[in-house]
Formats: C-alpha cells, sequence, structure tokens
C-alpha cells in the first residue's frame, strides 16, 4: 500500500478567520517533501532589557547552498517565550518563501503593504472530484457558498478536501431528495 503523500489541507486551523497552517505541519510536509535539506537558525539580535529577540532561519539543499531565508521577531510583552516563538517565526517565514504554506500563512500578509504573492496549491484530484460533483447538483453556486460560510463560516473554495466531501454527499442527498418529490 503506497503511503498518502501530506495534504496541507487536512491540517489546516482558522486563526483571525483565515485558514492557517502553522509551523509544525509546514515543517512535517517539507521534511516529507526534501528530507535532505536542511534549516539552521541564528539568533541576530536579543535585547535582554526589553526581552525582545530576532532570529534568521536559513533552508540550505542537500548541497549546502542556501534556498530561503526567513527572520522572525518577538517581545516578552507578546509571547512568553519569545525566544523560541522568534527562532519559529523565522524557520516558517523561510519555508513559506519556499512555497511550504505560503497560501495559509498570515505572517506573510502585510496588511496595506502588500509585498507578497502566495503560491496557489498545488491541484488535489481528490478535491477536484468534488466540486465537480457540487457543481453538477444542479444547485445555484450562491445557494451552495451561502450554505458553506453558514455551516463552515467560510466559502466553498475555501474548504477542506474533508468538507469539501461533506457538501459533496448533501448535495448528493439534496438531489436524490428533490427527484423523489
Amino acid at each position: 500500500m503506497e503511503a498518502r503523500k501530506f495534504n496541507p489541507n487536512d491540517h489546516l486551523i482558522q486563526l483571525k478567520g483565515k485558514d492557517y497552517l502553522q509551523v509544525m505541519w509546514r515543517l512535517v510536509w517539507f521534511r516529507e517533501d526534501k528530507p535532505l535539506w536542511a534549516i539552521t537558525t541564528q539568533m541576530i539580535a536579543h535585547d535582554t532589557e526589553a526581552k525582545h529577540c530576532i532570529f534568521k532561519a536559513e533552508i540550505l539543499d542537500e548541497n549546502g547552498l542556501v534556498k530561503s531565508t526567513g527572520t522572525g521577531s518577538e517581545s516578552i510583552k507578546d509571547f512568553g517565550d519569545y525566544i523560541e516563538k522568534a527562532e519559529t517565526k523565522a524557520v516558517g517565514r523561510a519555508l513559506a518563501m519556499l512555497g511550504y504554506g505560503t497560501q495559509f500563512a498570515p505572517e506573510l500578509d502585510e496588511g496595506d503593504r502588500i509585498v507578497d504573492s502566495p503560491t496557489p496549491a498545488k491541484p488535489d484530484p481528490e478535491r477536484a472530484q468534488y466540486l465537480k460533483a457540487i457543481a453538477a447538483s444542479g444547485i445555484d453556486a450562491r445557494l451552495i457558498d451561502a450554505s458553506c460560510m453558514k455551516r463552515y463560516k467560510k466559502p466553498l473554495e475555501k474548504l477542506t478536501t474533508e468538507q469539501l466531501a461533506e457538501v459533496a454527499v448533501l448535495m448528493a442527498q439534496s438531489g436524490a431528495e428533490n427527484a423523489g418529490a
């Protein structure tokens, strides 16, 4: 039996009303995808009086070439373990720069100062199958989207694969009930 490939959609959480892929899951995805690559971190600043820290993370390929870098800063006023949090942020940003979680990475959301273009998720054939089944239900797309917003608090295109499966079943059931009416 073939091992199932990592699917980031299976590990999303809601953070401030948006999908978010935690750094720990980005690491799992990265390690599965690039087992010979390395991640190094370095504290580049630490103000012990203000209790503020900045870390830099580098991702290196199997030949030791730097493929991505990221920095993360944190202070004690925002997070008790600010040193560890700054390191995690740096790793998360370096991974996001390689595309691991960019579509789910609010730390790259610069608010009104847009500086990043998130990459789209890789096509998922299972997801596409569910979307095709939902579209074939004949129910108005606006009604489906409104139903998804009510049930999942997000539109159809933002649903996880599992949520799409649920919607496809509901649409099929709705079509069967309407056919029997």
